[in-house]
C-alpha cells in the first residue's frame, strides 16, 4: 500500500496513535510521523519525521494514501495537517483519545467544523456522546481506544498481598481551569480538594499518590497538595512518572482516560465531578462499578463509602471489555489500509 502519515498534540493523542505507528513499521508500511509535541519524545529517533511542510500533498506519487491524526484541546497542527491532506484528496482518519469535546476538536484552528473521513472511536458510549454533538453518524467508527491495548498486562504489576500495609490511592490531577475555566462545573482544586477532605476520616488507612497532568504547572499542583492532602500519607508523583496503574489499589480523580485505563483493569474507581455540566462526561458513571460524584449533595458520604470498602492487594482481572481495545491499533490500520486500495 502507500505510505500512512500520523499526526498528533498533546500526551492523550500520541498514545493513542503510536501502537498504530509501531504496527505499521512492523508491517513493514512506509509510514512518516509529524514532529510535533508530545510525540516526540515518546517516538524512536529512528522513525522518519517530517514538518508539514515538508509533505508532499500536492505530489499524486509521493503523497501518503492516508493520514491517521488524533486531535487535541489545546494543540491544533494534527487538524491543519488533516485540512490539507483532505484538500489533496488524501483520506483523513480521526482517533479520539477520550469521552469529551467531541465536535469542538474538529475546530480548535478556528476554522468551520472539520470533517474526516473515519472518526474512530474507543466504545459504543464514545459513538452516542459523538453522535449527540453533532459528529456525523456515517463517519463514526467503533474501533477501540490503542492505548488500552495491553492493560492486561497491568495486572501482573501488583503485590498479591500486603498485610498491615496502606491502601495504595493514585489520585489524577488534570488542567481542568486552565484549559476550560469552568466550563465543566468545578476545577480541579475543588474536585480533589472535595475528594482529600473527605478521606480525611480514613488518612490512617491510606498513602495518597498525586499524579500531574503533563501540562500542568508543577509547582501549582504541589502547592495544592501541601495544602489540602491533610493527614494523608503520600506525595506528588514526578510528572509522566506513574508507572503501572495497577500497582495502586484504587484511583480516584475526574474524567481522565486514566480512570478508564484503571477500571479496564479492575481496580476500584472514583470520578469526582461536583457541579458537572458536560453531558459527554457523565458516561463515566454509565459504567459498573464505577462511583460517580456529580453534586456536592451528599458528596462526602459517598466519597467515605466507597474508601471503606478498599483495602491493599486485592486481586486483579481485566474486564470484558478490554478486549476490544487489544484489537484497536488494527481495526485503525484497516481502515487506512482500505483506503489506501481504493
Amino acid at each position: 500500500m502507500k505510505s500512512l502519515l500520523f499526526a498528533s498534540g498533546d500526551v492523550g493523542g500520541a498514545r493513542a496513535i503510536l501502537p498504530v505507528i509501531r504496527l505499521a513499521i512492523a508491517r513493514a508500511i512506509p509510514t512518516a510521523v509529524i514532529a510535533n509535541g508530545v510525540i516526540i519524545g515518546e517516538g524512536e529517533a529512528s522513525w522518519t519525521w517530517l514538518t508539514p511542510d515538508e509533505v508532499q500533498f500536492d505530489d499524486p506519487t509521493s503523497r501518503p494514501g492516508a493520514l491517521i491524526f488524533a486531535s487535541s484541546l489545546t494543540d491544533s497542527a494534527a487538524l491543519k495537517v488533516a485540512r490539507k491532506a483532505h484538500a489533496a484528496g488524501v483520506r483523513t482518519i480521526h482517533v479520539l483519545d477520550s469521552w469529551a469535546t467531541y465536535a469542538s476538536r474538529m475546530r480548535t484552528d478556528g476554522e468551520p467544523s472539520f470533517r474526516p473521513d473515519a472518526y474512530c472511536v474507543p466504545d459504543r458510549l464514545a459513538a452516542r456522546g459523538a453522535i449527540d454533538d453533532g459528529i456525523p453518524e456515517d463517519q463514526i467508527v467503533v474501533t477501540g481506544q490503542p492505548a488500552f491495548g495491553d492493560v492486561a498486562l497491568e495486572t501482573g504489576t501488583r503485590d498479591p498481598g500486603r498485610p498491615g500495609k496502606p491502601t495504595k490511592l493514585l489520585l489524577v490531577s488534570e488542567p481542568v481551569a486552565s484549559d476550560q475555566g469552568r466550563t465543566r462545573g468545578y476545577t480541579e482544586d475543588e474536585a480533589l480538594g472535595l475528594i482529600l477532605e473527605a478521606l480525611q476520616a480514613y488518612a490512617d488507612k491510606f498513602e495518597g499518590s498525586l499524579l500531574p497532568h503533563p501540562r500542568d504547572a508543577l509547582e501549582k499542583v504541589e502547592r495544592f497538595w501541601l495544602r489540602a492532602r491533610g493527614r494523608l500519607a503520600g506525595g506528588v508523583l514526578a510528572q509522566n512518572g506513574l508507572g503501572a496503574i495497577g500497582a495502586y489499589d484504587a484511583v480516584a480523580g475526574m474524567a481522565s482516560v486514566l480512570l478508564y485505563r484503571a477500571w479496564l483493569t479492575g481496580l476500584p474507581v472514583l470520578s469526582c465531578q461536583p457541579g458537572l455540566q458536560l453531558a459527554s462526561l457523565r458516561q463515566f458513571g454509565e459504567r459498573p462499578d464505577i462511583t460517580m460524584i456529580d453534586t456536592l449533595n451528599g458528596a462526602h458520604e459517598r466519597i467515605q463509602a466507597w474508601a471503606s470498602a478498599l483495602g491493599p492487594g486485592r486481586p486483579l482481572a481485566p474486564r470484558p471489555e478490554s478486549r476490544l481495545h487489544q484489537h484497536a491499533a488494527a481495526a485503525i490500520l484497516k481502515l487506512a489500509e482500505d483506503a489506501g486500495e481504493r
